[in-house]
């Protein structure tokens, strides 16, 4: 089987993470290929892809309306030949001329929101969760499958969660890991939040960001407006094999987006023994079923943020607290580990490329039966 995945863009992100962890598994057992459209690739994430599979960069400039780029996306698809076009962005579908091929593409729908112009031309939509899923049928009616995103978890280095590791006298240190946007990921509740903590008289934590993005200069003069930048580090961008290796040093992680269809650095923390806190938005709250494995505020509340990491410094080195990242971790493993989500798609392919193979024996059947009834006296 022939596998061909196309995205826009291949910088810091969680469909992007998702798409090299899943081809990276793919190619151990099926024939895969990746193209990349647009410029701007963040190489330490390129340089994680299998040498096994064949990426073809075309640098487009985004937004660009040269056709050449395109030309060359159709030609690569015509030699390559694929069984299955996995598409990872919703418009997509349009660059993909031949409508031979565009019968065996398939799009991932990795967030809630935006557009759905696009998805009926596919011959397949997937959703990364039941939020996503729920998203797409109230919008456009479509029923579509689920197949959770994974993670690499047995490679994400877990924490002690024995009581003898927790220094309670000690900062409480907290990570938050995505691209910086807060309009989306909802990073200046987290300072607001910090604020409101020292306000109130409690032992403010130490807050680092990992990752970077448009709203960078803006965290940081509110960070600065607050009085709280002794108290909060913009690491910037890190590899993936930095955050699995130091995720498991932090006491909390917290996700405090105002939108999103999944949360994947939700799972990397529960998967490094990390506990959570997140939204009471649908994705981030379905990947910890509604708080049996997290902790949850009001999405869009500071004054709740701030009440529930004091609630958690009083939770550290506690015995309820060691339980519930216990049965995170192993709820983790089960659902979201990227071999079960690699597995998934490729029986959804095999679905997907005999229904294919079925339309173009019934398209070549009729063919055959028109051509004889008309040479037929």
């Amino acid at each position: 089987m022939r596998i061909l995945h196309i995205i826009f863009s291949f910088n810091i992100g969680g469909a992007e993470a998702m798409l090299a962890d899943i081809i990276n598994s793919q190619c151990k057992h099926v024939q895969v290929k990746l193209i990349i459209v647009n410029s701007g690739i963040n190489t330490a994430l390129l340089a994680s892809v299998s040498k096994n599979v064949e990426v073809i960069c075309l640098n487009r400039r985004p937004g660009s309306v040269n056709p050449i780029p395109l030309i060359l996306l159709n030609r690569e698809i015509r030699k390559f030949k694929p069984d299955v076009i996995h598409c990872h962005n919703r418009n997509m579908v349009n660059a993909i001329w031949w409508l031979s091929y565009r019968r065996k593409s398939l799009l991932t729908i990795h967030d809630t929101g935006g557009t759905f112009k696009y998805i009926h031309k596919f011959k397949a939509c997937i959703a990364i969760s039941e939020a996503v899923k729920t998203d797409v049928l109230e919008r456009s009616k479509l029923d579509i499958d689920i197949i959770y995103n994974g993670v690499r978890c047995t490679d994400i280095k877990a924490k002690r969660t024995d009581a003898a590791n927790v220094l309670p006298d000690r900062i409480t240190r907290v990570v938050q890991v995505s691209r910086l946007h807060h309009e989306k990921k909802g990073q200046h509740l987290a300072l607001m939040a910090i604020r409101k903590m020292i306000d109130k008289g409690y032992c403010p934590i130490q807050l680092d960001f990992i990752g970077t993005g448009k709203s960078l200069d803006y965290l940081k003069r509110l960070s600065s407006d607050l009085g709280i930048g002794a108290y909060v580090q913009f690491l910037g961008i890190k590899s993936r094999a930095y955050i699995y290796e130091h995720l498991s040093e932090y006491d909390l992680l917290i996700q405090p987006s105002l939108y999103e269809g999944f949360g994947l650095t939700i799972a990397e923390a529960m998967a490094a023994k990390v506990p959570v806190l997140v939204s009471n938005i649908e994705g981030p709250m379905e990947l910890i079923k509604n708080g049996t494995y997290g902790a949850y505020f009001e999405a869009g509340n500071a004054e709740g943020l701030a009440l529930k990491l004091i609630e958690f410094t009083n939770l550290m080195g506690t015995e309820l607290l060691r339980e519930r990242v216990e049965r995170a971790y192993v709820y983790c493993n089960k659902h979201f580990n990227i071999s079960v989500t690699a597995d998934a798609y490729i029986s959804k392919y095999k679905t997907l490329q005999m229904e294919s193979d079925l339309c173009a024996s019934t398209s070549s059947s009729t063919s055959s039966s028109t051509s004889t009834s008309t040479s037929t006296p």
